[in-house]
C-alpha cells in the first residue's frame, strides 16, 4: 500500500502539484519513484534508465529521503556534474522540503581544497609568499571575505582567484593540524563536517565519492544507500580516480612550494637562515630541475612531443632519473625538521610524501610492477607550453565496484537518462560489475515523433574508406543544414579536434553572418554562456559537449552529429579494454565498441529536447547508419522521430513548428 503514496504525491492533485505550477503527472517518475522504494526496503540494487523529462531527480528524492527519515539512517546522491548538483541543492531539494511534512535535513559535501583555511591565511609568512601586486591585492579580498562568509567555500567568491592564491589559502589535509590547530573552533571545513554528519541526506560528486572510497570511509560521513546518478559516467570516473599521473609540471610545482631560489620564496626561504644552507638549498631545487627536464626531455625524443598517446607495454629501458635528486631533497627536509616549530614539521613531512609519491608513481610506472593496469606516455600542447605525462590505469573497474560499492552499501541505485545499449542493461552491468539487481527500462513523456526531425543520409562517403571525401562533404552539409536551420542556435559535434578544426577553419569564413564559436578558443564555461546568451549561435564542440549540457527552448535546436562516436581504438585505455576483451574470448567490437557508441549517440541526441515545449533537428552525417549491419543498433537506441535526407525538409519542419509554437 505504501505505492498510493507515492502515485498520489506525484499526481496532479498531490503535494507536488500544489507546491510546482505546471507539475503534470508523469507514469514514469512513478514507476521510478516505486522501483526505487523498493529497491530500498528489500533491500536491492537498481538500475533505472529514465527518459528525458521523466524528472527523475524528484522521483528518487522522494522515497530516498523518506526511508532516512523513518529509519533515521543517512544515504547519498553522488552526481557527475556541478550543473545537476546545483540543480539537487537549488531546485529540487528546497521543493521536495516544502511539499513534505516530516522535516528533514540535507549537506551539499564538497572537496577538502574548496574551503578556507584561516591557520594558512594567517601564517604570518602569508604576505611573504606573494610579491605580484595581483596576488596580494586578491590576498587582502579574501581577508576581507572570510570575516563575512559562513561557509568560506570558494564558489561564494564574487572573483575567480588565481590558482597559486586559492591554494596558498585553502584547505590541504596534509597540512591539517586538526584539533591542534588553534583556528579550530572557527574552522569552515570542520563546521562543514558537522552539517553533514546532521544531515539525512548528503550531496555530493563522483570523484569525492570514490575518494571516501578509497580512504576506507575517511571522507564522507557513514551512509546506508547511495543514488549514482549520471551512472554512464561511473566507469570513467573510477578509472580516473583509481589511476595515477605524473607530469612535467607535477614536479616544478612542488619546487615552486619548497624553495624557488630566484624570488627568494617558498617553504625555505622561510625557515632556512645563512647563506650558505640557502645555497645547498639552490643547487638541490636545480638537481631536480635539471632531472626533470632531462627525464622527459628522454620521453619526448622517445615516444614525440606532437599530441598523442602511446601505449607502454613493457618495461621502460630508462632510468628514473629523478628518484635520486628526489632522494636529496627528502633527504634535505628531513634533516631541517630538527629546527623548526612542530606547524613546520608537519608542513616539511607533507612536501616529503609529496615528493615521495611522485618517486614511487614513475617507479611503477617504468617497472610496470601492477597487473590488470594499462601504462602509457602522452603529450599534448596546452596554451602554447607543452604537456607530458606517464599514467597508469585499471583496465576493468568492475571487480573494485563490485567489492567496494555492491558488497558494501544496503542498496545502491544506477540512473541515468542513457544506461541502455540494444534494449537492456547488459553493457553497464558488466562494466560496473553489477550482478544482483532489478531493472527498469523508463521512456520519456516527450512527443520526438511529433517535436524531433532526424536528418541522415546514405550518400554520404564513408568515412572509413574515403576519409578526405567524407570530411569535405560534411563540411558542405554543416553549411547547408546551419543556413536551412534559419536561425536557432546550433550543436556541431565532433569525435576529434583534428576534424573539430578542420571543418571549423573552412566554414568559418563561409559562415560570417553568424556567430560561430569553437571549443578550445576559450573555456567551456564561457563558450556555453556565450551561446545561450546569442541565440542565433552555433558552436562547434567535441566530447565535452556531447553530454551534461543543458539548454533548453530556442537556445539550442538543431544538433548536428558529424559521425558516430566510436572511441579511437589507439586510445590506451581503450585499446587495452578491447584487448582484455579479445583475449577473454569475446567479441570486443560487439560486447565494448558498439554499445559505447550507442550510449553517447543518445547523449549528443539527448541534448535537443530538453522540455515539453522544444522541438529541433538531430542530423547525424554518417552514412554508416544505413550502410553497415551494426546502423541499425544507433537507429533502434534512438527515440521514434520523423526522419528525412532532404535538407529543405529542415527548413519545412522548422518553420512548421514556430508557426505552431
Amino acid at each position: 500500500m505504501k505505492n498510493i503514496g507515492l502515485r498520489v504525491f506525484f499526481s496532479n492533485s498531490g503535494q507536488l502539484a500544489k507546491h510546482l505550477p505546471g507539475h503534470e503527472q508523469r507514469e514514469e517518475q512513478i514507476a521510478m519513484a516505486e522501483a526505487i522504494e523498493e529497491a530500498i526496503d528489500r533491500p536491492n540494487h537498481l538500475l533505472v534508465e529514465a527518459g528525458t523529462g521523466v524528472g527523475k531527480s524528484l522521483a528518487y528524492l522522494v522515497p530516498l529521503v523518506s526511508w532516512a527519515v523513518k529509519t533515521k539512517k543517512r544515504v547519498l546522491v553522488s552526481t557527475y556534474t556541478k550543473t545537476l548538483q546545483t540543480q539537487l541543492i537549488e531546485k529540487d531539494i528546497p521543493l521536495l522540503k516544502d511539499c513534505v511534512e516530516t522535516p528533514f535535513e540535507a549537506a551539499l559535501c564538497l572537496g577538502a581544497n574548496n574551503y578556507l583555511c584561516l591557520r594558512k591565511l594567517n601564517n604570518p609568512y602569508q604576505m611573504e609568499i606573494f610579491k605580484d601586486e595581483e596576488e596580494l591585492r586578491q590576498l587582502e579580498m579574501i581577508r576581507g571575505w572570510s570575516m563575512e562568509t559562513g561557509s568560506g567555500v570558494v564558489s561564494e567568491l564574487d572573483f575567480s582567484p588565481l590558482r597559486e592564491v586559492w591554494e596558498a589559502v585553502s584547505r590541504d589535509h596534509e597540512f591539517c593540524h586538526g584539533r591542534r590547530c588553534p583556528h579550530r573552533t572557527g574552522c569552515f571545513y570542520a563546521r562543514a563536517r558537522f552539517v553533514w554528519k546532521q544531515a539525512n541526506l548528503l550531496v555530493a560528486n563522483h570523484h569525492l565519492f570514490f575518494a571516501n572510497l578509497a580512504s576506507g570511509g575517511g571522507v564522507l560521513p557513514e551512509f546506508e544507500c547511495v543514488i549514482l546518478d549520471e551512472a554512464h559516467r561511473i566507469e570513467d570516473a573510477a578509472t580516473g580516480y583509481f589511476g595515477e599521473q605524473v607530469s612535467n609540471r607535477r614536479v616544478p610545482y612542488l619546487l615552486g612550494q619548497v624553495y624557488r631560489p630566484k624570488e627568494n620564496r617558498g617553504f625555505a626561504a622561510r625557515h632556512v637562515k645563512g647563506e650558505r644552507i640557502l645555497k645547498a638549498w639552490e643547487e638541490i631545487i636545480g638537481e631536480v630541475e635539471d632531472a626533470n627536464r632531462h627525464f622527459f626531455r628522454s620521453l619526448g625524443k622517445l615516444f614525440g612531443q606532437s599530441s598523442s598517446a602511446t601505449r607502454l607495454r613493457e618495461r621502460l629501458d630508462i632510468d628514473n632519473a629523478l628518484a635520486v635528486p628526489l632522494r636529496h631533497l627528502i633527504d634535505q627536509l628531513d634533516s631541517m625538521k630538527k629546527s623548526l616549530s612542530e606547524e613546520a614539521r608537519d608542513e616539511a613531512r607533507a612536501y616529503m610524501r609529496r615528493a615521495k609519491e611522485i618517486s614511487w608513481a614513475l617507479d611503477f610506472i617504468i617497472e610496470q610492477k601492477g597487473s590488470d593496469l594499462v601504462y602509457w606516455y602522452e603529450a599534448s600542447t596546452r596554451r602554447r607550453r607543452l604537456f607530458q605525462s606517464m599514467n597508469y590505469a585499471p583496465i576493468d573497474v568492475s571487480e573494485v565496484m563490485r567489492e567496494q560499492v555492491f558488497d558494501r552499501y544496503r542498496s545502491v541505485i544506477l540512473t541515468s537518462a542513457t544506461m541502455a545499449s540494444a534494449g537492456d542493461f547488459d553493457f553497464i552491468r558488466s562494466r560496473l560489475g553489477v550482478r544482483d539487481a532489478d531493472q527498469r527500462l523508463l521512456g520519456s513523456p516527450f512527443d520526438f515523433k511529433e517535436n524531433a526531425l532526424l536528418f541522415s543520409s546514405k550518400s554520404i562517403p564513408d568515412p572509413r574508406r574515403k576519409r578526405e571525401e567524407y570530411e569535405k562533404k560534411v563540411a558542405t552539409l554543416v553549411e547547408k543544414i546551419i543556413r536551412a536551420n534559419r536561425g536557432g542556435g546550433i550543436f556541431v559535434l565532433f569525435t576529434s579536434y583534428r576534424m573539430l578544426y578542420r571543418t571549423f577553419h573552412v566554414l568559418e569564413k563561409k559562415l560570417g553572418d553568424y556567430t560561430i564559436l569553437c571549443q578550445g578558443k576559450e573555456d567551456r564555461y564561457r563558450l556555453l554562456e556565450k551561446f545561450r546568451k546569442d541565440i542565433g549561435s552555433v558552436l562547434f564542440g567535441t566530447s565535452t559537449f556531447w553530454m551534461g549540457v543543458d539548454i533548453p527552448g530556442k537556445a539550442l535546436q538543431c544538433v548536428i552529429i558529424t559521425k558516430l562516436p566510436f572511441e579511437h581504438p589507439d586510445e590506451p585505455v581503450v585499446q587495452a579494454r578491447l584487448e582484455k576483451i579479445a583475449e577473454d574470448g569475446g567479441d570486443a567490437f560487439r560486447e565494448y565498441s558498439l554499445p559505447q557508441a550507442v550510449l553517447m549517440l543518445r547523449q549528443g541526441f539527448g541534448r535537443l529536447i530538453r522540455t515539453k515545449k522544444d522541438y529541433g533537428v538531430i542530423a547525424i552525417l554518417d552514412p554508416r547508419l544505413h550502410t553497415r549491419p551494426y546502423g541499425r543498433k544507433f537507429l533502434d537506441a534512438l527515440p521514434e522521430t520523423s526522419r528525412s535526407d532532404k535538407i529543405e525538409d529542415i527548413s519545412a519542419f522548422l518553420e512548421k513548428k514556430k508557426a505552431c509554437s
